[in-house]
């Protein structure tokens, strides 16, 4: 928790000073109390403590605690895109071969990248899955656009996967089967939060693990992978 530990370094101040310094020490302490606590369970108060600052620059930066939030949010989705790379980009698959390996390529990409982290994640990342974890279960109203906006490319790509794969389905169904995998994938993710971690010989590494659920919804469809 961020209890002790301080994301400033140049004392308090006021609202005019320091401003590029404030607003980074209230973001990153920010991060670190609303991964930990929530959005409910987390005060202005303890924000402002754990960055050293003044309690008014959150309002001074942000207007508001939930201003101050879904700017923290945005950041780390953003950090979530420029990991994905361009998986979520690029045309259509033109034909059944295209879309298996894209659909491979999609599913391999969000396990390694957004749901099954390995060991070396750094600890950033992993309080921006905490903070993704307390959204999905209960997204707040400011949030659920922004969740939304990462979403939505992914859904659209195995819709395009899809339409090949399975060509006796709607555009409507076709969709429906997509938004499907998608929501498999924040299942995963969901469960982190219920698994205690092993060290067992027999535990699954994330490269295993994302090939061996790519293979899953591929043979779930139909789709025997070459």
């Amino acid at each position: 928790m961020a209890e002790g530990r301080r994301f400033s370094g140049k004392g308090e101040g006021s609202a005019g000073e320091g401003c590029g310094d404030s607003r980074t020490a209230l973001l990153e302490a920010a991060l670190h109390c609303f991964a930990q606590r929530g959005f409910d369970g987390t005060s202005i108060r303890d924000i402002a403590a754990a960055a050293g600052r003044n309690s008014s620059l959150i309002s001074h930066h942000f207007g508001s605690k939930e201003g101050l939030y879904e700017e923290v949010f945005r950041q780390v989705l953003e950090v979530r895109r420029a990991s994905l790379g361009r998986a979520a980009e690029g045309v259509a698959p033109r034909d059944r071969s295209e879309a298996v390996e894209r659909m491979k390529v999609l599913i391999s990409t969000l396990c390694l990248e957004f749901i099954l982290p390995g060991p070396s994640q750094e600890p950033r990342r992993m309080l921006g899955r905490k903070l993704l974890l307390h959204e999905l279960r209960d997204p707040r109203p400011g949030v659920a656009a922004l969740l939304v906006g990462l979403v939505e490319p992914w859904i659209c790509r195995f819709t395009e996967c899809l339409a090949q794969l399975r060509p006796e389905a709607t555009p409507a169904g076709a969709r429906f089967l997509a938004t499907s995998v998608m929501g498999q994938m924040m299942v995963h993710l969901l469960m982190q939060g219920l698994q205690v971690p092993t060290e067992e010989p027999g535990r699954l590494g994330p490269v295993e693990a994302a090939e061996l659920l790519a293979d899953y919804n591929l043979r779930a469809l139909g789709v025997v992978p070459p």
